[in-house]
Formats: C-alpha cells, structure tokens, sequence
C-alpha cells in the first residue's frame, strides 16, 4: 500500500469502507427477509392469509438472490481495481504518478 501516492490510498481504502458496508448490509438485509420468509410461511397456514403468505415467501427468496448476487459482483469489481491500482503503480514511470498528486 506505501508504493501508491496518497490519492490511490485513498480510494483503496474508501473501496475497503464500501465493501464492508455493504457486507453489513447484506448480514441486515438478510435477517430482515428471513424474519419476513417466517411471516410468510406462518401465513401459508391460514386460510385467509395464503396467498399473501405466498407472496411473502416469494419477495424474501428473491431479495436473497439478488443480494448474493450483488455481494459478488461488488467483491468482484473491488478484486479487478484493486489489481488494476497495482497494475498501474508498478507499470507507470514515476514522473506520469505526478499527474495524480500535488507535485512540487
């Protein structure tokens, strides 16, 4: 991390908040829709209420799938800039660094 000027530092490090908040969102979201999957399947047992108990299971299956989803498509863009940050320090000539700092 020391080899990358101060502005790269920088979006590493909000890249690293962004994943993790987003990590805590998916441990949230996901007790969320199972406390509503739980609604769901309590309601499937009245006869009343069945459909919308179906319903219920059906929007907490789905919102977890595309919250997996999405938690792998974040690690994976996160992996190929973190790589590209470390691609780009090591294959750039110091002097074109400058352009993204303040250079005496």
């Amino acid at each position: 991390m020391e080899q990358f000027n101060p502005g790269l530092q920088t979006l590493v490090t909000l890249g690293n908040s962004y994943v993790k908040a987003f990590q805590a969102l998916a441990v949230t979201s996901e007790a969320y829709f199972s406390a509503v999957a739980k609604m769901g399947e309590q309601t499937l047992h009245t006869l009343s209420s069945r459909s919308l108990g179906d319903v219920l299971v059906q929007i907490s299956e789905t919102q977890r799938r595309l919250t997996a989803e999405m938690e792998g498509v974040v690690s994976i863009c996160f992996i190929y800039v973190y790589m590209f940050l470390i691609l780009f320090s090591l294959f750039i000539p110091p002097i074109y660094l400058c352009l993204f700092t303040i250079c005496p």
